[in-house]
């Protein structure tokens, strides 16, 4: 079974990351959100 790569799997996953930049990027960027992007995080993610 393939996971979406826009479930909520994938903010999991970006959040519990082993680089402590990426994680705190990806958090900063979901506290702005009253809905989650998961576009944005992404690009939260990789911009670390």
């Amino acid at each position: 079974m393939q996971r979406r790569v826009d479930s909520p799997c994938a903010q999991m996953e970006m959040i519990s990351d082993s680089d402590p930049v990426k994680v705190r990027r990806v958090t900063e960027a979901m506290f702005t959100m009253k809905k989650l992007d998961l576009a944005a995080l992404r690009q939260a993610y990789a911009s670390a």
